[in-house]
Order: C-alpha cells, then sequence, then structure tokens
C-alpha cells in the first residue's frame, strides 16, 4: 500500500513530466511555427530580388536597342526632347520659308503631329503664341504635311494663304507665307535616328 505522501508525491511528478511534455510539445509547435514564417520571409525575399533583377535587365535590354549606348532622348542644346523626338521652339521670328530652311539646316522639319499626345505637349510649351507648322498647300492646293509622313488629319481654319501656323487654341491657321512668326521644329532623337 502506498502512502498518502507517496501518492501526492507520485501525482507531482505525473504533474511534472506531463507540464515537462507539454513544454516540448509547445516549444516544438514554436519552433516550427518560426521556421515557417523564416522560410516564408525568405521566399519573399527571393522573388522581390528576382523581380528587380529582372527588370533592370529588361530596361538595361531595351535602353541598349533603342540607342547603342546612347541617353535617351537625346537632344541638341536649346531643344527639348519628348516621345524620343526633339523640338526647338524659336524666340526671333521669320516667315515660313525661312523657317523651314533654319529647320531644314538643323536636319529637321517644320512641325509635325504624328498624334494628339504630341500636339497638346506642343502646346504646353508653346503657349499662346502663333507658330509656323510644317502644313502647306500643294499645287492642287490640297493641304499637306510637308514631309509626307503619316500624321494626323488637321482642319485648317481661314483662307489667307497657303501656308499654317499653329494659333493659341492649337488651330491649323492658313496665312501668307511671308508674314514673320515663331516658327516649331521637330525631329527623331539621337537614339531614334536611322544609322
Amino acid at each position: 500500500m502506498i502512502s498518502e505522501d507517496e501518492e501526492i508525491a507520485q501525482q507531482k511528478n505525473e504533474v511534472f513530466f506531463h507540464h515537462k511534455a507539454r513544454d516540448k510539445t509547445d516549444k516544438q509547435r514554436l519552433f516550427r511555427i518560426t521556421l515557417i514564417i523564416s522560410a516564408t520571409l525568405l521566399s519573399v525575399v527571393y522573388i522581390v530580388a528576382f523581380v528587380i533583377t529582372a527588370d533592370y535587365l529588361l530596361h538595361a535590354e531595351n535602353h541598349n536597342k533603342l540607342g547603342h549606348g546612347c541617353v535617351c532622348p537625346s537632344c541638341p542644346d536649346d531643344w527639348i526632347g519628348y516621345r524620343r523626338k526633339c523640338y526647338y521652339f524659336s524666340l526671333e521670328k521669320r516667315n515660313w520659308t525661312s523657317s523651314q530652311d533654319f529647320c531644314s539646316s538643323q536636319k529637321a522639319f517644320l512641325l509635325i503631329f504624328n498624334d494628339n499626345k504630341e500636339k497638346e505637349f506642343v502646346m504646353q510649351y508653346k503657349g499662346k503664341v502663333p507658330s509656323w507648322i510644317g502644313f502647306r498647300k500643294n499645287p492642287d492646293q490640297i493641304w499637306r504635311w510637308t514631309n509626307n509622313e503619316n500624321a494626323i488629319k488637321l482642319g485648317v481654319i481661314g483662307k489667307g494663304g497657303d501656308c499654317a501656323y499653329l494659333n493659341s487654341e492649337g488651330t491649323a491657321t492658313a496665312s501668307r507665307c511671308g508674314i514673320e512668326l515663331r516658327w516649331i521644329c521637330s525631329k527623331h532623337d539621337l537614339c531614334n535616328r536611322s544609322t
């Protein structure tokens, strides 16, 4: 027969071992949770590093394809770059032909719009100042862009002449070619030119 003291001691032992076993199970559970969280965080770090590296390599490859090592847009001094083109906004005034000659001397054209975004950009820089653009009547009396590139169709207001300028609202306006106005030249940036 077991004495009461022995029975209490035995119960204490059982409780002690039960708590010890439970502590061991809790520690194992905590270790597993910590391991899972660590593995998850490490995976996230690897994925982020992979995405950043892939993005960098893609941009580097595109940069090399576009510019053969040059920084785009690469425009001359006093020209403004936008969407792989360069723009010159004159401060002086000339007639249409002299303005076109200036642009040609810079290996450019009087401004030709390819889309409405380009027109919006030009209007921001040009402001309300009337400026010659590369739009004029051909001998058949049809309005055409001077470089024959595909460009947006442009309605011309007025019947005052064979050359067009961009007015303060961004509308092409007919004028006599001999009137002196500011002008806008455009050309492809150095990274976008054919070699």
